[in-house]
């Protein structure tokens, strides 16, 4: 007689065989996700890039002002008003708007805008885990503080309006290797995740990165527009060392002409 149909067994082995081939797979899913996601990002930068280049060419060399409420919390964050609506598209009250959802309680769908990273998405129901772009109204950094602006009369680590000196950032020795602008944080493009504010503990040092960024620490997810806007995927080891050589000054190894001592 014809057996019709499948024993449990076969049906058991079945599955087996599709879950570790999805298993295989899903790594794969997730990696091509990442990169699409970084892709997006480094068309939005290259955007942002040509858009503060021609607001310098335009204003005798000058850097952008960088003196947004929003921003003084953390004055190295882009601060996009002085671009708009001139130089990329939308108005001062998309912004305002966006600065208004950020106050809300619970954390905006993402905004498809070019100052926003496509990999700066909520990772987490604790506040510290919202997106930057949510907490501070902009993904990428802007080496403001120290460097392209001078903020030597405000109060430290503050933007205000008043005592603010853009500097001339194309008076920088190495364009090759002195960044305009960057994803601001490392788990953006890497499939890691911040830990509350662990992960701002090494910051200062590449050599001491916490044990939650140790896992990408060598990894290529910080998207980078140079100043003579060439872009470059760095690790976060890189993305440190790259800062400093636009901060320090000359006589300590860094390419920064104004002199801070």
């Amino acid at each position: 007689m014809k057996r019709q149909g499948f024993t449990l067994v076969e049906l058991l082995v079945v599955i087996a065989v599709i879950a570790i081939l999805a298993a295989m797979l899903m790594p794969v899913f997730l990696q091509a996700k990442e990169s699409s996601r970084m892709r997006v990002c480094l068309s939005n930068m290259r955007q942002l890039g040509f858009a503060i280049s021609n607001y310098i060419d335009d204003n005798s060399g000058l850097s952008l002002p960088q003196n947004s409420p929003l921003s003084s919390k953390n004055p190295w964050v882009l601060c996009i008003e002085p671009l708009l609506p001139s130089y990329i598209p939308g108005s001062k009250a998309m912004l305002n708007e966006q600065i208004k959802n950020s106050l809300d309680d619970n954390c905006p769908p993402q905004p498809k805008r070019i100052w926003i990273c496509a990999g700066d998405i909520n990772r987490g129901a604790m506040e510290v885990d919202q997106p930057y772009w949510w907490n501070l109204g902009s993904s990428y950094m802007y080496p403001g503080p120290t460097a392209y602006v001078d903020t030597t009369n405000t109060p430290k680590h503050r933007y205000d309006k008043e005592g603010l000196t853009p500097r001339k950032p194309f008076r920088w020795l190495n364009y090759k290797r002195d960044f305009l602008i960057m994803d601001y944080w490392y788990d953006f493009h890497s499939g890691g995740r911040r830990v509350g504010h662990q992960m701002r503990e090494g910051d200062e040092d590449p050599s001491v990165l916490p044990s939650a960024c140790q896992s990408f620490a060598d990894v290529k997810c910080l998207n980078t527009i140079f100043l003579d806007l060439h872009a470059k995927a760095l690790t976060p080891r890189e993305r440190e060392l790259y800062r400093r050589y636009v901060i320090n000054p000359v006589e300590d190894g860094g390419d920064n002409p104004y002199s801070n001592k």
